[in-house]
């Protein structure tokens, strides 16, 4: 078998390669193994697909060494390669590591060899499949890149969670400020939800979950679709989803005042807020396989921490899709 390292050289600020190639070094099976460094924005998924077609039947697992979003991009191209019989698993060394907490103390991914031997479990995966035209795609965000090759620009597949509404102006300004200083972390989003509370307490989009309509008045404060259950570093958005139960988690919050949003955020945080009956006044929850949004021109969504434009788009559960390797199995 083959073990690929991606990693971002970004990664733990800098210093995640020196961590990566002596622990390599330490492992019996280092002879067969392979670090590969992204060079710009998408690179993962090419390399990804495009290694997975070269070496048809031969064992692989990739390792994403990194955050969030280059462990989707490693899935992303898992899934355009066509291939179901590799595996992937995550040394998590970026700055925003939501997915992972799903498999509680993160330590345990922190041992390679352990990453390496781990055995895997069958993991559902949300395919995004945008219905307008895109204002961003692959093309654009790669545009840097020589190595990209066609990708069908519509589809995005999502590991963790998909979320719109407030947590998009959340996100924008996260953005912003990242760009600004240099880094992410749990700060900047909160520095986030303190910008969209004056931006984005109402927002105008429907809902419809396996075909039934979930917002009649097309209002609502927030929506998450998700395959995990934490985002922006410490909220527990959707606590009851499951990652290999073929379904999705939909959370999807009314519009409220400002003093009961602040009475919500906490609750929200510690993944308390669905067994509330004060808070659930104000939520519709349910699980669904399929999910299809519907807005004006001009909205945008998070993907895993991804900024996507679309104003129509449509999620559906693939089960089982990937083999994520865990040490100690969950």
């Amino acid at each position: 078998m083959k073990y690929l390292f991606i990693m971002n050289p970004n990664a733990g600020k800098g210093k995640a390669k020196e961590l990566i190639t002596k622990g390599i070094s330490e492992l019996p099976m280092r002879e067969d193994c392979i670090l590969y460094e992204t060079i710009g924005p998408k690179d993962a998924v090419t390399y990804v697909r495009d290694w997975c077609k070269e070496h048809t039947g031969e064992e692989a697992r990739f390792i994403a060494c990194c955050g969030d979003g280059t462990l989707n991009e490693v899935i992303n191209g898992i899934m355009f390669s066509g291939r179901e019989d590799v595996s992937v698993t995550c040394f998590p060394c970026g700055s925003g590591n939501d997915f992972v907490k799903i498999f509680g103390d993160k330590e345990k991914l922190l041992d390679i060899e352990k990453l390496l031997t781990a055995p895997t479990m069958e993991m559902d995966i949300i395919k995004v499949t945008n219905l307008s035209e895109p204002d961003l795609d692959f093309g654009e965000e790669a545009s840097e890149n020589p190595r990209m090759g066609p990708i069908d620009e519509r589809v995005r597949y999502c590991d963790n969670i998909i979320n719109f509404g407030f947590d998009t102006e959340v996100l924008k300004k996260v953005i912003a400020l990242r760009k600004k200083i240099g880094r992410g972390g749990p700060a900047l989003y909160l520095a986030g939800v303190v910008h969209a509370l004056h931006r984005a307490m109402r927002n105008h989009f429907k809902v419809y979950a396996d075909g039934d309509l979930l917002n009649q008045n097309g209002e609502a404060l927030l929506c998450d679709l998700a395959n995990g259950q934490y985002v922006g570093g410490s909220f527990r958005c959707t606590p009851k989803a499951e990652i290999d139960d073929g379904l999705m988690d939909v959370v999807l919050v009314d519009p409220v005042t400002k003093p009961t949003f602040v009475k919500f955020v906490k609750p929200y945080a510690k993944g308390e807020h669905l067994d509330r009956d004060d808070i659930m006044s104000f939520i519709t929850y349910r699980k669904a396989k399929s999910v299809r949004i519907e807005a004006d021109p001009g909205f945008a969504y998070s993907l895993d921490g991804e900024l996507i434009f679309a104003c129509e788009f449509e999620c559906e559960v693939v089960p089982g899709a990937i083999n994520f390797a865990v040490p100690d199995n969950r």
